[in-house]
């Protein structure tokens, strides 16, 4: 009971790192006023604030915030329920080896994806074409990085190219968690031996993890559609494009909401125990 109570308590710190690490990055995003715009093939990246001013490594480290904290989302999905996962089916396990699996299969894609955060890149063209969208002037100060949906002679990155990198950690990480959970309700309900209490810990974990899991889909939804329709049809979302940075923005806040709810519950479940112990008494 004991190392299963352990193992709840370490899957629970891998998901608020996981949160934790999304929320600094987009920290960091809203810092700098990012816009991001899709237009036909073009997408782009408008900053204002600080960013403009900084130096090209605190622009290129904006820059990649963005799309780290973007990524992450989903490429942390799989820690959390591996380590609950590997609690349950394999408890002789010891913590270190639990926590490399874990950390090791979210670790690889991010390691993957690292490059992707960079194929943005700066062009005159990107600049008058902010300014166009935005009704901004020549005199207001911002920057621009952009991609085109196809690579050029001048430019091999390319947001097909870009696609090609993230999607298929994206499918994998959501492959993983759909295949952790359908095997931890199992073993919650006929496969393991455990205390009502700790049971009841698992699954209230469980819960919390598919709400953490499924938010972002909902909240994306929207901002996804969007893209694949400007994909398809070749349209020009121009200023539509601002629900994909508001989207981006409301993922950390609305799963941190999430964490705090499971722990002012788990609190207030735990501060009723005495009382009805002292009740029955």
């Amino acid at each position: 009971m004991y190392s299963s109570i352990n193992a709840l308590l370490f899957s629970f710190l891998v998901a608020f790192f996981g949160c934790t690490v999304r929320i600094m990055s987009y920290s960091c995003i809203r810092n700098k006023d990012q816009i991001i715009i899709l237009h036909y093939d073009t997408y782009m990246v408008v900053m204002f604030g600080a960013a403009v001013s900084s130096s090209k490594f605190m622009q290129q480290l904006c820059l990649f915030s963005l799309f780290f904290g973007a990524f992450s989302i989903w490429e942390i999905v799989p820690a959390a329920s591996l380590l609950q996962y590997l609690a349950l089916s394999r408890p002789h396990f010891k913590n270190v080896p639990k926590l490399i699996i874990s950390f090791g299969t979210s670790a690889i894609m991010i390691a993957w994806t690292f490059r992707a955060c960079f194929f943005l890149y700066p062009s005159p063209n990107f600049n008058q074409l902010a300014i166009t969208v935005l009704n901004m002037s020549s005199d207001d100060e911002f920057l621009a990085f952009g991609a085109l949906f196809q690579s050029t002679p001048e430019h091999k990155n390319s947001i097909l190219q870009m696609g090609i990198v993230i999607l298929p950690t994206y499918f994998i990480s959501y492959g993983i968690f759909i295949a952790c959970i359908v095997q931890i309700r199992r073993l919650l309900s006929v496969g393991v031996q455990l205390s009502p209490r700790t049971i009841k810990l698992q699954r209230n974990f469980l819960l919390m993890m598919v709400l953490l899991t499924l938010m972002p889909l909902l909240i994306f939804s929207l901002s996804i559609s969007l893209f694949i329709y400007n994909l398809i049809i070749g349209a020009a979302l121009d200023k539509h494009s601002v629900s994909i940075t508001f989207s981006t923005d409301s993922v950390p806040i609305a799963q941190a909401l999430v964490h705090l709810r499971f722990i002012v519950k788990s609190a207030a479940k735990k501060a009723q125990e005495p009382a009805k112990n002292s009740t029955s008494i």
